[in-house]
Order: C-alpha cells, then structure tokens, then sequence
C-alpha cells in the first residue's frame, strides 16, 4: 500500500506542461513530447529494449528502501511502473549483446548490477544495497567489472568487451572481457593493463600509472566501431580505435560544449548527439561540420540522451523541485523515411 502511495506522489501527468511545467526551449524546427514525469526521482541513463517495446530509465537517488532505481515505460500503451528500489544513485544504464540490462551506480563504491531478462522483472523488486541482495534471482551485482564511480557503459561491436569509466576526475578508462570475467585499464603507451583487484580498480590503476581522464562521463560507438568519450572536464570528445595497434586521440574540440554529459551516435542521420551540463543544460547535435542548438533549458539539466533508429529521447531534470520528464525531441514535419 505504501509503495502504491509512493507511486501515486512520484509520477505526475503531463498532459500540457510542455511550455509552462518543463520550460524546455527548442530550435525553431524541432519540438517535443513527454512520456512519462514526476518528480523528485532525479532521471538519469535510458535505453531501448531491442524490440523497441520498452525504455526503461536509471534513477540517481539515494539507497532507501523506497528510492527509485529503475522504471519502465511501455512505448505502446504509455503505461509506466517502477521495477526496482534500493540502488544507491543508478545513473547510466546499457544493454549488452546477450539482451541483459546493465545498470551502473554514480559514487565512488559504484557497482554495475546485471539485470538478465528485463522484460520479464516483475514491478518493485526490492535491492538489499548493504548485502547486495535481490528480492529476484535475476538481479545480481557484477564485482569484476569493476568498484567505482560508473556514469557510462558500451560495448564492442563483437560483443566481447564492455567498456567503462570512472567518472571522478583523474579516473580511468577500463575494459571488461564478458567473456573472461578480465578488467584491463588503458594506458597510454602500454594500452590494456591487467587489473588483479576490480573491488580496488582505481587505486590499482594509479599504481599501474594508467591515464587519467578528465572525467569520461558519456560514450557511444560509431557505425565502424570506434568508441567516442565524452571528457566532462575538458568538454573534449575522444575517440578510442580498439584493435592491434590502439589508440586514443581528440575527436571534436568546440568551444560550444562545456561538460558533455552523455552522449549518442545517430546511425540514421550520422550525427552526434550530445547532451551539455554547464551553466545552462543544452541538448546539441554534430553533423560532421557543424554544432545545431537543438533544445536547452536555463533551470534543469539534459542528461542520458539515447537514441533508437532515429528517435531520439533525453531526460530532462528540473532544479527546486519542478517536474522532470523523459521526453523524445523530433523535428517537425520530418517524415520516417527522412
């Protein structure tokens, strides 16, 4: 009963709050629907399922016994529901190759929680964070891919690797072999480094002189396999060519971009979407040679920017307790096969 109130108080309808509830400013052309808001849930990491039925979305709030970590949105009849409490501050979220839904926590003890068959999680399934238990078997936390501030997660295109970062400043950047259970952390001449200890992966990487990001909190993987970081600190984006000889070079330096949060490679129109943390929150978009303005807000952030055969949706998180939203931003008249 307590959880059903919790429910009834957290999510809100949006039914006309686009202009006067989430104050979102678009690009002439572009506009915006809400799919689902509340408030006070703080919305962060969004992904697609594969068949396209579900987003599911990452809350970053803190580990209680009714603190929101993971909801659900069905695309097709709207329907939205909480399906897990208790992690602390869930803040990116990805879907591996083998369909399991990885889900990572955004504080110095970050762990990754592995979530196999999403779709079939039953609602309110409770986290024992401390113990790290589960009310369900299929949830499960996954210690060798690393214990650290985790605010991005991606994947080879092979499926072997997942690759992730610390998102403190002077963290690391590591990779995970699915398949091994192995973590290795780049550095910059030696490239891939084993790490022995995942439960002290940074303290370990700074033994091992690895390099030290500006905080890499975003990533994404192009249609040829190269993975682009987003450097909050810097404002850089980075490419990593992974393969024989490896490397890590600047992608796109602008001086429009202040502290790219998260970040999504567009397959349908070749673009960079990237979503901007600095004194206002701006939601961007890199064609190859130019940066658009696509929304920005001047009192919340855009943050977990994803994008799904086109469609493009973002979180939009509201200071002083205004609404906040998943919402998908489309450009007008545009039609599918533009």
């Amino acid at each position: 009963m307590l959880r059903g109130v919790l429910l009834f108080v957290l999510i809100i309808s949006l039914s006309a709050c686009e202009i006067d509830g989430l104050q979102l400013r678009t690009a002439p052309d572009w506009s915006y629907r809400s799919l689902v808001a509340w408030k006070h849930a703080d919305p962060r990491g969004l992904v697609m399922s594969v068949d396209q039925h579900y987003l599911y979305i990452a809350a970053d709030v803190n580990a209680t016994a009714f603190g929101v970590s993971l909801m659900v949105v069905n695309m097709k009849t709207g329907h939205h529901q909480i399906l897990i409490y208790g992690m602390n501050k869930a803040s990116v979220l990805a879907l591996a190759p083998d369909s399991t839904l990885w889900l990572g926590e955004a504080f110095d003890d970050g762990l990754i929680w592995r979530i196999t068959s999403p779709h079939d999680l039953p609602q309110e399934q409770q986290i024992q964070r401390l113990k790290e238990k589960s009310e369900s078997p299929a949830i499960a936390t996954l210690r060798s891919a690393g214990v650290f501030n985790h605010q991005t997660i991606s994947f080879s295109a092979d499926g072997v690797y997942a690759y992730l970062a610390d998102a403190s400043e002077g963290g690391a950047l590591y990779r995970f072999n699915m398949r091994s259970q192995n973590l290795q952390v780049w550095h910059q001449q030696k490239h891939w480094l084993a790490i022995d200890h995942p439960d002290e992966a940074p303290t370990e990487a700074r033994q091992k002189e690895a390099r030290a990001f500006d905080a890499i909190r975003g990533m994404t993987r192009m249609d040829d396999a190269r993975l682009l970081l987003a450097e909050s600190g810097s404002g850089r984006i980075l490419v990593l060519q992974d393969g024989e000889k490896p490397s890590i070079e600047s992608w796109l330096e602008n001086s429009g971009i202040q502290r790219p949060n998260s970040i999504a490679w567009d397959t349908k129109r070749q673009w960079l979407w990237i979503s901007d943390e600095g004194k206002s929150s701006w939601l961007w978009a890199w064609d190859g040679r130019y940066l658009q303005d696509i929304a920005h807000h001047n009192h919340g952030v855009l943050s977990g920017v994803h994008v799904n055969s086109g469609r493009v949706f973002v979180n939009v998180r509201r200071k002083q307790g205004g609404p906040e939203a998943v919402i998908e931003i489309f450009q007008k008249h545009a039609t599918n096969d533009d």
